[in-house]
């Protein structure tokens, strides 16, 4: 009898568990890119605050490490079911930035270039309307190139891509 009981008591407390209505824990965010390992640039997608459900801020940020980056040229990859670009700009306060949100399905090209270093880490500023969540954009920085501001270029082997979509900038 007692062990009837205790098996019992073991398939109810199975039960109640199965039975649990509670949605499971979203996937967590990336909070902000990891810091770079020694000489190395690469560009990312962050997520700026006061997103609506029809308009969300991205900005593609430059991140370097003991490099004084002075020109780069990369591209921003997505599924081009996931957003519709609606304005794409770039800063113009230490140097010259450009961005051209055409530059093919599910693709955009951002470039930059200045006499010496650049002091901000802007390269191009998006809003976007969501037509999917947005960690289903499958979001991909790639810098093709990038120079320093003693005129040499930037080994390819130090130009890292970065996947994914962070809420905050790289500290």
């Amino acid at each position: 009898m007692k062990y009837r009981n205790a098996i019992a008591l073991s398939m109810l407390a199975v039960l109640a568990a199965a039975c649990d209505d509670e949605k499971p824990a979203p996937a967590p965010a990336l909070l902000a890119p990891t810091p770079i390992d020694g000489q190395g640039v690469r560009a990312y997608v962050v997520q700026e605050p006061g997103a609506t459900a029809d308009r969300v801020t991205l900005t593609i940020r430059i991140q370097s490490k003991d490099l004084g980056v002075a020109a780069y040229q990369g591209r921003l990859e997505f599924d081009k079911d996931a957003i519709e670009i609606i304005e794409a700009t770039s800063p113009s306060d230490d140097g010259t930035r450009l961005v051209n949100p055409n530059a093919g399905v599910g693709m955009l090209k951002f470039a930059g270039f200045a006499t010496e270093k650049f002091t901000g880490n802007t390269a191009a500023t998006l809003i976007v309307h969501p037509l999917k969540p947005l960690d289903q954009a499958n979001f991909v920085a790639t810098l093709d190139v990038a120079g320093e501001s003693n005129g040499s270029a930037v080994q390819a082997a130090r130009l890292m891509p970065a996947r994914g979509l962070f809420l905050s900038a790289a500290p």
